[in-house]
């Protein structure tokens, strides 16, 4: 009954950093209808124009209604939609497939993430944010952040399941962990 560490991930589009001063509303986030229409092609779908416009649309309007949500909308997504990075890093886009028996495991954000659950469920366990100790004190390790998570407990989280098309974003400084099923 052990999990497999590490689930598939394939880069879908690397973000090249760039710099406007106010990006249209009507703007897909940077870096989106290529990482659509490079999901869409390896699965052999359709991969048109204004097929994938239609799809992008409702992605950026979530993102932006859930990081407005978390009061976080002018600051954290806005630098993404401006620069191409998030917290001053590189942002790329990824097709993150989790198995039956596999887990993501426990980790931080030193940037933003944007997920799109594109069928079946996700399972999340969630450091509520009372708990989210300060991340970006001190020198940094491999993974991009100062705080041994290992200390948290498990009444610190929160469990949440997000169905086939729902959206979820992690600010900077997040913590939770994936995983297929409970």
């Amino acid at each position: 009954d052990t999990l497999k560490i590490m689930p598939t991930c394939e880069v879908l589009a690397r973000v090249a950093p760039f710099r406007v001063e106010e990006p249209a509303e009507t703007t897909h986030l940077p870096g989106l209808v290529e990482a659509v229409a490079s999901w869409r092609t390896t699965r052999g779908g359709d991969a048109d124009a204004s097929s994938i416009d239609i799809a992008c649309a409702p992605l950026d309007a979530e993102a932006r209604a859930l990081f407005a949500a978390k009061g976080l909308a002018r600051d954290e997504l806005d630098e993404f939609r401006r620069t191409g990075r998030s917290n001053g890093r590189p942002m790329q886009y990824a097709r993150l497939r989790i198995g039956p028996r596999e887990s993501y495991p426990l980790h931080a954000h030193p940037n933003i993430e944007i997920i799109h659950v594109a069928r079946g469920a996700l399972h999340e366990r969630r450091l509520r944010p009372a708990a989210t100790p300060p991340f970006f004190g001190g020198p940094v390790d491999a993974a991009g952040y100062t705080t041994d998570l290992s200390k948290l407990e498990p009444t610190d989280f929160d469990t949440l399941v997000h169905r086939a098309g729902a959206c979820l974003v992690n600010e900077i400084g997040s913590v939770h962990r994936l995983r297929r099923r409970p």
